[in-house]
């Protein structure tokens, strides 16, 4: 609650702008401990009742502004665990990651899996509550399911009777409880945890801070920009304290180039280990004073290496300014285009394509970006320039993250297509720099002069565009084009480079006239979608909308769906919003067809594998695997005894 106050507590000001969040740093509470839940099973937890009220600094009381409550409920949960965890610890316990540790949740070592399931009926409740219902189990719908099932509150059971159905039904499951709890006061009498033991035996402050963070499941990185300090100059705990927190930068690292301050505490709390919130808050103030994290001011933290990285790729752009060879003069280039257009059987370019081709092929500058939003015929614009570019002698190349957006951009416009992983992947040691001399021979002869087009753009990284950029000025591409619509699709790894780079004004055209829509309906909707003015697009939508109870949405667009003509329902989309609502709109659908005779009444039951994404460092981690799931080797270990395709449990 402490921790709460200081970082999370805000009080709800009214000022002539509207309603304000103020942070205040103090709140009333009482706490409540309890010990079971509804099911009379074990269940240690706690119950904060907050007033809404909190006092300000001259002294007048203001309710609270309870959104940061609800949105930062991961970190709170997280601080918790770390502070039960280490309490249990000094209890003499050893613990070990729970087999979904969100949160930092944990178990008690040496109390099996079955034993702890066997006194966890409230999961199953829940879990078929959920299955029942076609749900997935969101946070949400795990938090409405729990409601649903749970019992009454029945009358207080004296402790020495439920202790002694407990002890019956470990003894059920094989389970000598006596044996671990008096092992653990054995230990904590001498004062013994699991992470002295860890050390013991261990000489040396530097091998004693490696031990504990392997127990953690961290492996430390030589020459990591987050860890400075020459091994053996932190004691075993802040050793292990600035390992967590560089492992949980490096996992938020690689989805957003800046992150919250609260939700690296979360993540470097979820490493475990004999480490607190009060020693992470400590090493990220550190690495803010070193400057290798710059923060906001408020919540908003990047690291030292990211913001290089974003530096070095408009640097890699400015670098290019003024040194290409325009393919066409400016002055021929609208004709050229145009005619190339009409040569390839195409409509007479818009405004927008026009600018859009003129600015590819006239440019002085090596990058140049094409902003545009879906339906705007990019790829229209792009085709004249690829077949003009080709007549000249450019090899064109087009490169998308995605095989299809990438096959397809080259069916388009007659590039060469390739996934920018792949052609990362064939260029990488000459991008960093230690290719031989006739690996650079060869892609010097394939790209010098080219045109790369990047589609998409919005959704590469700065990674991977910093690395594209790269390759062009050393090669000496002759364009390399962004195309992309930076306000729908951000990027999938960190950082917002194609916005970055518009931002920093570089050259842009912009194609924004609606070629797609063919409705006036349609054609506004995109208008007012191109502004993000949403009243506006459900004012156009609500002719054609439907309004009906929150539970029945997907029986009812089923059964609207399942009882148009065959002919129709092969060109209309059930689109949902979330896998929780899709998996229940395919069941009603189901379920009509099943009524109509049209599919079979039982169905066959198939077994697919569904894969587990996870980060770079989320893999170091092994976080995305758990006792039971699949693991398949995609590369050769012969001195493990796998082969590429070997699967297993």
């Amino acid at each position: 609650l402490g921790w709460i106050e200081r970082n999370i507590i805000e009080a709800r000001v009214s000022t002539a702008e509207g309603q304000r969040a103020v942070r205040t740093g103090n709140v009333l509470a009482a706490t409540f401990l309890h010990d079971v839940n509804r099911n009379g099973e074990p269940q240690l937890h706690v119950h904060n009742v907050l007033a809404n009220a909190t006092r300000m600094a001259d002294g007048s009381w203001k309710a609270l502004h309870s959104d940061a409550l609800y949105d930062r409920q991961h970190v709170m949960g997280a601080v918790f665990a770390s502070t039960l965890r280490a309490r249990v610890e000094v209890l003499g316990y050893a613990t070990v990651s729970a087999q979904n540790p969100i949160d930092g949740a944990f178990d008690i070592a040496g109390v099996p899996r079955g034993v702890v399931e066997a006194f966890s009926t409230r999961s199953d409740e829940i879990g078929a509550h959920l299955e029942a219902h076609g749900r997935e189990g969101t946070a949400r719908e795990r938090e409405l399911a729990t409601l649903a099932t749970r019992n009454a509150k029945t009358p207080q059971v004296a402790p020495a009777i439920r202790a002694e159905g407990w002890r019956a039904l470990a003894a059920e499951n094989g389970f000598d409880a006596g044996r671990v709890v008096g092992e653990a006061l054995a230990r904590s009498e001498r004062a013994e945890t699991m992470w002295t033991r860890t050390v013991r035996g261990v000489r040396g402050v530097g091998e004693r801070g490696l031990a504990i963070a392997a127990r953690m499941g961290l492996s430390p990185r030589d020459g990591d920009p987050l860890v400075p300090e020459r091994l053996g100059r932190l004691d075993p705990v802040r050793y292990a304290a600035a390992q967590a927190v560089a492992s949980a930068a490096r996992d938020l690292g690689e989805n957003e180039a800046a992150f919250d301050r609260l939700d690296l505490i979360r993540a470097a709390l979820e490493r475990g280990g004999p480490v607190m919130v009060g020693d992470v808050e400590a090493r990220i103030a550190f690495l803010e004073g070193r400057g290798l994290l710059l923060g906001d001011g408020d919540r908003i933290v990047t690291t030292e290496s990211a913001v290089r990285l974003e530096r070095a790729y408009i640097a890699g752009i400015e670098a290019g300014r003024g040194q290409a060879v325009p393919i066409v003069s400016a002055g021929d280039a609208v004709s050229a285009a145009q005619e190339a257009a009409r040569d390839l059987g195409l409509r007479p370019l818009n405004a927008g394509q026009q600018s859009a081709a003129v600015l590819i092929l006239s440019s002085s500058d090596r990058v140049v970006n094409i902003q545009g939003g879906p339906g705007r015929g990019k790829s229209a614009a792009l085709a004249p320039v690829t077949a003009i570019a080709k007549a000249q002698g450019h090899n064109v190349i087009g490169l998308a993250i995605a095989s299809r957006t990438a096959t397809a951009l080259g069916r388009d416009t007659g590039a060469e297509a390739s996934t920018i992983a792949r052609f990362l992947a064939r260029h990488a040691r000459v991008i960093d720099g230690t290719a031989s001399a006739a690996q650079l021979a060869r892609v010097t002869t394939e790209l010098k002069g080219a045109v790369i087009m990047v589609e998409e753009a919005s959704q590469v990284g700065t990674w991977d565009m910093e690395r594209i950029i790269r390759l062009a000025d050393m090669i000496g591409v002759a364009r390399l084009v962004q195309i992309g619509d930076s306000r729908q699709l951000g990027a999938i790894a960190a950082g917002k480079p194609f916005e970055d780079s518009q931002r920093a004004g570089h050259a842009t055209a912009y194609i924004t006239e609606n070629l797609r829509s063919r409705s006036d309906q349609m054609k506004g909707i995109v208008a007012a979608l191109d502004v993000k003015d949403l009243s506006a697009v459900f004012d156009l939508l609500k002719p054609d909308t439907s309004e009906v109870a929150a539970g029945d949405v997907a029986r009812v667009a089923a059964a609207r769906w399942a009882a148009l003509p065959a002919e129709m329902r092969d060109g209309t989309l059930l689109i949902t919003a979330g896998r929780a609502m899709r998996s229940e709109a395919n069941l009603a659908v189901q379920s009509e067809l099943k009524a109509t005779g049209e599919i079979a009444s039982v169905g066959s039951l198939l077994e697919v594998l569904d894969r587990v994404n996870a980060t770079r460092e989320g893999a170091r981690l092994m976080k995305g695997y758990q006792p039971g799931r699949v693991v398949e080797i995609r590369t050769d270990l012969p001195s493990q005894g796998f082969v590429r395709g070997d699967r297993g449990v």
